[in-house]
């Protein structure tokens, strides 16, 4: 399984993993091999990469801490509740507060899971999939910190409905790909105290939880917003969230600008330790991230490319790799299968970009379903 930016696909490619339209129906099952008006259609629809069986990794499955139909479900619960706000209607908070219990009862099932950074999502479902990853990274730090189960819980909530406040902002500057100007950004920012006005009406959900939503963009050295407030005048629920918030950000692919590596954007986190973010806080949260997601390309120190198939909780920076182009960048015949928690004479340097010309096809199972809408 090789993660594959959409530019690169080519008919003839097989999925590795089946595809969602932003309502959770399946556009493609896993397995298929990929027409032209396929690939068409899914660029349409605003997929920025896609997973790609690429005949070496094959059969790879990846342990993920909540399962793809609960992502699916709980997707299609917030879709519901965010529809509701722009609507001005009320949402079903005991639905919210489910759907949070759910996440947290499989991740404490889970637990020694790592997580590994690998949906993909089109344009339509940015802001619902980035809500549940950022409930799930917040809820696997609060268990990494021993919180008790009411204190998940009400942190789940919060993480769930952080940017419930997005529904009041135009959808134009929410889809922007280009510099917001200043005025638009004003208006962006308005997110966070719209949310917590929307949340404060409702007496299911607890003041801690409407919090995360006003104070996520606050930062430790006082430059955040709405009200830049420093240090520990920001609650830790909102402390968590904001790192959390700023790593699925990071990491996420949009179909104008891919997100950068786990790895780097933990580097990225390090690097602002004790100036915006919560140092201990940081540090918890990337005690569970993998740094190379199963799924992804990876240049060892001898100039040897391969894709992570494995990832080892206690050496989160020495996957198991199964090399793919030698030193000199050629495809290698046999694939060799390399635990760098055993080699240690060798180790990661970078994360590559797979490109079409790096997938060996192997043959497509004629017959598979090709599934509803993408053709």
């Amino acid at each position: 399984m090789l993660k594959m930016r959409i530019e690169e696909v080519r008919p003839g490619m097989v999925t590795a993993r089946a595809i969602y339209d932003s309502d959770g129906k399946v556009l493609l099952n896993a397995g298929v091999g990929l027409k032209e008006s396929y690939i068409i259609r899914l660029k349409q629809l605003g997929f920025p990469a896609l997973y790609i069986d690429d005949g070496v990794s094959m059969g790879e499955a990846v342990n993920e801490v909540i399962t793809p139909e609960l992502r699916i479900k709980t997707i299609s619960t917030l879709r519901s509740a965010f529809t509701k706000v722009e609507n001005n209607t009320r949402i079903d908070a005991a639905l919210i507060k489910s759907a949070a219990n759910v996440i947290i009862e499989e991740i404490i099932a889970n637990r020694d899971v790592l997580v590994n950074v690998n949906d993909i999502r089109n344009y339509d479902n940015y802001t619902l999939g980035h809500s549940v990853n950022v409930c799930v990274l917040a809820v696997v730090t609060g268990k990494s910190l021993e919180y008790p189960p009411q204190k998940l819980r009400e942190l789940g909530v919060g993480a769930l409905l952080h940017d419930i406040g997005k529904m009041k902002i135009p959808t134009e500057i929410l889809v922007k790909s280009d510099r917001l100007t200043p005025e638009e950004y004003e208006l962006l920012k308005g997110h966070a105290a719209g949310g917590f006005e929307i949340l404060r009406g409702y007496e299911e959900i607890s003041a801690l939880s409407a919090h995360v939503a006003y104070q996520h963009h606050e930062r430790l050295n006082g430059t955040g917003y709405p009200r830049g407030l420093k240090g520990t005048e920001i609650h830790e629920f909102a402390r968590l969230v904001a790192i959390c918030d700023s790593f699925d950000a990071m990491t996420t692919d949009r179909i104008y600008k891919p997100g950068i590596s786990p790895s780097k954007a933990l580097q990225t986190l390090e690097s602002l330790k004790n100036f915006q973010f919560d140092a201990e806080l940081v540090n918890a949260f990337m005690e569970n991230i993998a740094l190379y997601p199963v799924g992804s390309m990876v240049v060892l120190s001898t100039g040897e490319k391969g894709i992570v198939v494995d990832v080892h909780r206690n050496a989160r920076n020495r996957p198991i790799v199964r090399l793919v182009l030698d030193k000199q960048g050629r495809r290698l015949a046999d694939f060799v299968e390399i635990d760098l928690n055993k080699e240690h004479a060798l180790s990661i340097v970078d994360v590559a970009e797979p490109k079409a010309d790096l997938w060996e096809g192997r043959e497509v199972r004629h017959g598979d379903p090709p599934a509803q809408s993408a053709g």
